[in-house]
């Protein structure tokens, strides 16, 4: 069994930590079965070219949800209630084809940015090295294996040309991911949407509730989300510790270091912990 998995953020401000209208950052992952994958795409695009027969425009558009939900750009002279449907049918895929769900989530970057550590590095590099352990557990546990596809961002196209990824699999540790990360622009790549709709809304509702807000839509989609969102397994702290750290050393380098050098220091470290799994 395999999962194609998407992952995009909410809320990357890089270092401007204090941006007031992205308090929080949240990295989200849709996990697509392949036996339902074609099925999701297929029903993607029809939505993708129904919404561009309404709007007089030559299909398929972009799946976006800030741009539906709040009605900008194309949408902006379309009623609150289509909207909403187009936003309700999304959903309504994710929840008919089973896509699963898992967020690295900091609720509020300016008190998590208070470490001096966690302020050097935009809130994307530090959690996606955990976001990929989270996933391999979740994907060992099922005897699955996954390939991962990201929406792409220039600060982190380096992160396709990392030897960690090989590195970490000869020591045991991301066996379930197959190759590397890929990175693919959402605005030709529909299946990304899935990742980008349950970041919006579930970051959305959590917002919401903090200001005392109540949007329409996004406490139930967020509720759907939640009801399929995948539990991790528990993981040697230290392990995963020791990991991210390699993690971090070779992404300083943009990919130069070795693979030796960076498989030698991924045994060095686990070695006092039993070995590599």
């Amino acid at each position: 069994m395999a999962f194609l998995i998407y992952l995009d953020e909410y809320g990357d401000t890089g270092t401007n930590w204090l941006d007031p209208n992205q308090p929080a950052f949240a990295l989200f992952a849709a996990l697509v079965n392949e036996n339902v994958w074609s099925k999701v795409e297929k029903s993607l695009i029809e939505l993708s070219l129904e919404i561009a027969d309404h709007l007089h425009l030559e299909g398929p558009v972009r799946l976006h949800m800030v741009d539906i939900y709040q009605r900008r750009g194309p949408y902006r002279n379309v009623s609150i209630e289509q909207a909403m449907d187009w936003c309700n049918q999304v959903f309504e895929i994710a929840r008919k084809h089973s896509i699963l769900f898992h967020a690295r989530i900091i609720p509020s970057k300016p008190d998590w940015a208070k470490e001096p550590i966690r302020a050097k590095k935009p809130p994307y590099l530090t959690q996606f090295p955990h976001l990929l352990l989270d996933l391999d557990s979740f994907l060992d546990k099922k005897g699955a294996f996954g390939l991962i596809f990201a929406d792409s961002h220039k600060p982190t196209q380096h992160l396709q040309s990392l030897t960690i990824y090989q590195a970490l699999r000869f020591v045991g540790e991301l066996r379930r991911i197959l190759e590397k990360p890929q990175q693919l622009d959402s605005r030709e790549h529909i299946m990304l949407a899935l990742a980008d709709f349950a970041g919006y809304a579930f970051m959305g509702h959590l917002r919401d509730k903090i200001r005392g807000a109540k949007r329409p839509g996004l406490q139930q989609w967020a509720k759907l989300v939640q009801s399929l969102s995948i539990q991790p397994s528990g993981e040697d702290p230290l392990r995963r510790a020791i990991t991210v750290a390699n993690f971090f050393l070779e992404e300083e380098s943009v990919g130069r270091q070795s693979l030796g050098l960076t498989i030698a220091a991924l045994q060095a470290g686990l070695k006092h912990l039993g070995g590599s799994k």
